[in-house]
């Protein structure tokens, strides 16, 4: 579950939460909006995350994520395929705010992450850790490779490339998403079924460590203390980094290595 929750968050943030700096420059010059125009696009669809992240959450607690990862990978797939044939700013816009941006908020910031969350209690630091470092490396090799495409064959190619990855290698992935151990059989942390009943009375089944429910997150300290803080971060990383090719281009730097510093 890790593996293919970290594979396929990989796979979408080098089209999407990495990507989208990659495409700024061509797609701003190619509808000619300048690099303002462009980067009001991308933000809007990154300040998305925030409205469509609560949506997206709810939905997942109702449905697991499995369900909920199928519809938004084909929507981001589906997205990018039909973002190829935009033939004006509007039409893109569109089409990367509605179904790519929605799409990716379901699926891959918040499903992969719940499917882990899941499988996971007393080690779910090291499999959410292991999960990032899995999302992380697989930008780290394909973005470049995504700059190289965009500035030989078109961004639109660019695009049309990874909404066919994403559909023939990401949403086929569903088939062996399971959204709890329970539901296999199994318990988190691949704790030993056989155990039968524990102290309490409780069955090993029920042997999840507790939390906080949202009222109760919400009258803590620690909540609002991560809360400001990821603001804060989110906030100032989110503003730089739309621009971070387009600076460094203006310093002179060629769009491909950028793309590597990136």
């Amino acid at each position: 579950m890790v593996l293919i929750a970290g594979m396929a968050h990989g796979l979408n943030a080098s089209a999407v939460n990495k990507g989208y700096m990659v495409f700024l420059l061509p797609v701003s010059e190619a509808f000619g909006i300048g690099r303002v125009g462009g980067s009001i696009v991308f933000s809007l669809a990154r300040a998305g995350d925030g409205p469509f992240g609560a949506v997206a959450g709810w939905l997942i607690d109702r449905f697991g994520p499995k369900p909920i990862f199928l519809i938004g990978s084909t929507m981001v797939g589906v997205g990018f395929l039909l973002l190829s044939q935009s033939e004006n700013i509007f039409v893109f816009s569109v089409i990367y705010l509605v179904l790519i941006t929605i799409g990716s908020v379901l699926a891959f910031s918040n499903a992969t992450s719940a499917l882990v969350n899941n499988w996971f209690d007393a080690r779910r630091g090291f499999a959410m850790a292991f999960y990032q470092s899995i999302s992380s490396i697989i930008p780290a090799i394909l973005v470049p490779s995504l700059a190289f495409l965009i500035f030989n064959a078109g961004w639109d190619t660019a695009a049309l490339a990874c909404g066919v990855t994403i559909l023939l290698f990401v949403t086929p992935m569903t088939i062996w998403i399971q959204n709890t151990p329970e539901s296999q059989g199994l318990l988190p942390d691949g704790r030993d079924v056989s155990r039968g009943k524990i102290s309490g009375g409780r069955s090993a089944s029920d042997d999840r460590l507790t939390g906080y429910d949202l009222s109760g997150a919400f009258r803590t300290i620690t909540y609002w203390l991560m809360f400001i803080g990821s603001i804060c971060r989110l906030t100032s990383k989110g503003g730089f980094m739309v621009h971070f090719i387009p600076i460094l281009v203006w310093k002179e730097v060629d769009q491909g290595i950028a793309s590597m510093y990136l």
